[in-house]
């Protein structure tokens, strides 16, 4: 493990963050989600892509921060540095309190960094910190980019949250697939992960047939992007924190969710088979389930993960109580990597005819 530190204006930079000062950092953070725990990083240095880069910020007054912080494996150390990556959750800074000067500070320092950029996808929670810090900073080459999430408060019993939040429309779907026998197995040993991988292959035929893509490559993007050995990571890494969801018909399995449990949980992953779901409303008997079993473990939210511009899906997650968070992501550019990878993608798009849905 190599260390570099930097004092300036009584800042103290260590990285990667020491062990104990991230775990101490994460647990006094009543707002941090599991992606912005040292055991996550675990788990993305386990698939063996992924580098540990994480920053450890002591303030003179004596203030601790952790920017969880990760780099490609291969190539040297100006390669892109992500907090996180995609299909990895949720990064930015954890510690207590993360106000805007402390902020501003953690983008100054990134901005030293020599590397082609960096994105910060911060916990939807901290969003107007991080607009405020991005605006005070000022500097050239940042970027935000608009996202949505939603998120339920879980600040009352779960059956309490089933009569005062959940939908009347919710409420039945519930009820009905109780109804239809549909059955719901939760583990958080990993026993469950090929079972939920094997249902994602299954959504991603679905999708790729939805957006006129090319079924080998759907297949290739989506197993390059979750592969099954991600799951068993995250299993291992999260002791029991990584909880798979599934819902069975006569014993088959039909859908599946996957749900990270730490301060707070977040349901990261839903996959089902559509030929075999039918009329009998299975995810929404999964998200109840998932809701109670995280108010049973003590999480004070629930993340549904993120929504774009999708008003059938934000509906969707407003039926169980969520509410809505703008945030954005930012991004420290010296390269314009953004303006880039978006003609790229623009292109390959034009040229299989793919349609976003």
């Amino acid at each position: 493990m190599s260390a570099v530190t930097a004092e300036a204006h009584a800042l103290v930079v260590t990285s990667p963050a020491p062990r104990a000062a991230w775990e101490a950092c994460y647990l006094a953070d009543a707002t941090a989600v599991p992606s912005q725990s040292p055991a996550w990083v675990d788990a993305m240095e386990a698939t063996g892509g992924w580098r540990d880069a994480s920053r450890h910020y002591r303030f003179g007054d004596g203030r601790e921060v952790v920017l969880p912080l990760v780099r490609r494996r291969l190539g040297p150390a100006a390669v892109p540095h992500s907090s996180m990556p995609d299909a990895w959750g949720y990064g930015g800074l954890v510690g207590s309190p993360i106000d805007v000067a402390t902020t501003a500070a953690v983008l100054g320092d990134l901005w030293t960094l020599r590397c082609g950029w960096i994105r910060v996808r911060p916990n939807p929670l901290h969003a107007a910190t991080w607009q405020r810090a991005a605006e005070r900073f000022g500097g050239s080459g940042t970027l935000a980019i608009p996202k949505r999430a939603h998120i339920l408060d879980l600040d009352r019993s779960a059956d309490e949250l089933f009569r005062t939040r959940f939908t009347s429309a919710a409420r039945r779907a519930v009820r009905s697939a109780e109804k239809a026998g549909i059955e719901v197995e939760v583990d958080g040993t990993g026993r469950l992960a090929p079972v939920f991988h094997g249902l994602l292959m299954r959504s991603v035929e679905r999708w790729a047939g939805s957006q006129h893509e090319p079924l080998a490559l759907a297949r290739w993007r989506a197993d390059r992007r979750d592969p099954l050995a991600k799951f068993e990571a995250w299993s291992t890494a999260l002791e029991g924190g990584c909880r798979i969801l599934v819902a069975r018909r006569d014993g088959v399995a039909i859908a599946a969710l996957v749900v990270l449990q730490g301060h707070n949980a977040h349901m990261t992953r839903g996959a089902m088979d559509r030929e075999l779901v039918g009329n009998d409303r299975p995810n929404e008997l999964l998200m109840w389930h998932a809701i109670r079993d995280a108010v049973e473990a003590g999480c004070e939210s629930f993340h549904l993960g993120e929504s774009g511009t999708s008003a059938s899906l934000s509906r969707y997650k407003e039926k169980y109580g969520a509410v809505a968070h703008d945030y954005a992501e930012h991004r420290i550019e010296h390269l314009p990597a953004t303006r880039i990878d978006a003609a790229a993608r623009a292109g390959v798009k034009r040229i299989i005819g793919f349609r976003d849905t």
